[in-house]
């Protein structure tokens, strides 16, 4: 077969496959392989007969809000804002007082401060 013959018995196939299918070959191709797993799932997938609400589900139906989501993420962001500097406060009053001391060793020491 010369290479003219080919491709007229490609497109003679492709217009035959689009006849019975109705689409063109990668469509087809494509409706086959969803299918295919859409098959595999409801064989092998278990959904509960109940679905249970979790605390998960709790928590996202009010942080997730349209209207209360934004102000209750603000709030918590200040909370943790606040929190991080209260809780940071002593530890900076610490670390203040050591480097003072240590300026003051540092001073002590002859020739070094001027």
């Amino acid at each position: 077969m010369n290479r003219e013959e080919i491709l007229r018995v490609k497109d003679k196939q492709i217009a035959h496959l689009q006849g019975i299918f109705g689409d063109d070959a990668e469509t087809a191709i494509a409706e086959a392989r969803y299918g295919f797993v859409s098959s595999l799932l409801k064989e092998t997938l278990r959904k509960p007969a109940v679905e249970r609400v979790t605390v998960s589900d709790k928590i996202d139906k009010v942080v997730l809000n349209r209207w209360l989501g934004i102000p209750i993420f603000l709030a918590l962001m200040y909370g943790v804002f606040q929190f991080t500097f209260t809780l940071s406060a002593p530890l900076m009053d610490w670390i203040d007082a050591a480097f003072g001391w240590l300026a003051a060793q540092a001073s002590g020491i002859g020739g070094w401060a001027g």
